[in-house]
């Protein structure tokens, strides 16, 4: 990972230490740049160059690497989560980190401009937000004890002989505690570089950023290659569908969480069938958001199947969310017993308190219910 290095190193020096090159980074500049890169690489790129230009660049710099940042994350909308032309990182656990740290830091630069240069802040604020609301949103389905264990593109290598293959991206676990809790809980120093992206969540928290609503959010992306999901109770085994154009990348094709233990899956490993269990496709299509649907869809019945979809990844909340769905299912929807639909958004959210695990998600799910109520 030479070049991440390299490139992070730069862009940390100028961002922390004010220690700007005479010219702006070089490194790939969109998906048929001739310089090549992975997708990474023109993230990481393009987060130096729009540093550089902020500070150091002619007013004609300033607005093709704004314009340039903005473009990628906005091409990722339709070409799916975390790709870039051809190329798919999705969740990768060996280059997550890299994306995290990009993302966040184009954040923080946001934050910093908001007042000298409101244009580049509002449009970084927005695009990191979203990217940051759907990565939590994911993150969250594949959630455990132990943190992220989801297939993803870019598998690690095979480990040493005698050890064990963990196929966990750290940065990643980390922030994500870091948006469930609302606090980074260790800080690695800033030349710790693939930990780098905590020291700016943690800068953005402290200042009063809420990371974009990441916390609350339902907003599930596009993935170029959907996921296929299998769940019992608190276990649950994920399979990439598709893994076209790897070019012959080691891919993390299936990750299992069971007996509190994760195992993984490569390539052409076929997907672990889970008798007796409903098959769930994730990523085909963006969910939630502004549609104000749920993972399993919008209105009524998807409010209902994304609390029975709850209860059944929180055995700690179960019992409580499916009274709360029994009593819905009772009421026949939110426009019957206002009074009774009001006790039940007052009811989860008092059960978001008790279970900090499940916060966000019930958060969203009375958020939900009070909309359709309205």
């Amino acid at each position: 990972m030479g070049y991440e290095k390299g490139i992070t190193r730069k862009w940390r020096d100028m961002i922390l230490d004010g220690d700007y090159p005479d010219r702006i980074p070089g490194g790939p500049r969109g998906p048929d740049s001739p310089s090549g890169g992975t997708p990474n690489h023109e993230l990481l790129a393009r987060t130096a160059r729009l540093t550089w230009a902020l500070e150091k660049g002619t007013p004609e710099q300033r607005d093709e690497e704004l314009k340039g940042v903005v473009q990628f994350f906005d091409n990722q909308i339709e070409g799916g989560f975390m790709t870039r032309g051809r190329a798919n990182e999705q969740l990768s656990p060996s280059h997550s980190q890299w994306w995290i740290t990009a993302v966040l830091g184009l954040r923080w630069l946001g934050w910093t401009v908001r007042e000298s240069n409101p244009e580049a802040s509002g449009k970084l604020m927005a695009v990191t937000g979203r990217w940051l609301r759907h990565h939590h949103a994911i993150c969250r389905r594949f959630s455990t004890r132990q943190g992220i264990v989801a297939p993803g593109a870019r598998a690690w290598p095979e480990p040493l002989p005698g050890k064990k293959y963990s196929g966990r991206c750290k940065l990643r676990d980390e922030l994500f505690e870091a948006v469930e809790s609302g606090r980074v809980k260790r800080l690695w120093p800033s030349d710790h570089l693939d930990m780098l992206g905590l020291f700016f969540a943690d800068k953005l928290l402290h200042a009063g950023d809420n990371l974009g609503g990441a916390r609350q959010s339902n907003e599930l992306p596009k993935l170029r290659w959907p996921v296929s999901v299998r769940r019992e109770g608190e276990n649950f085994t994920a399979w990439l569908t598709s893994i076209e154009g790897s070019d012959n990348l080691r891919c993390q094709r299936r990750a299992t969480w069971r007996g509190a233990e994760d195992t993984y899956g490569f390539d052409e490993d076929p997907e672990d069938e889970w008798p007796e269990t409903i098959r769930q496709i994730v990523g085909d299509r963006p969910e939630g958001g502004d549609g104000g649907g749920g993972g399993n869809g919008g209105g009524f019945p998807g409010l209902l199947a994304d609390l029975r979809d709850l209860a059944q990844r929180r055995p700690a909340a179960r019992n409580e969310v499916l009274a709360f769905v029994e009593q819905l299912e009772a009421l026949g929807g939110p426009g019957a017993g206002t009074a009774a639909i009001t006790a039940i958004v007052t009811g989860l959210r008092e059960l978001a308190e008790r279970r900090p695990a499940s916060r966000g998600e019930l958060m969203d799910l009375s958020a939900r219910l009070q909309a359709l109520q309205a």
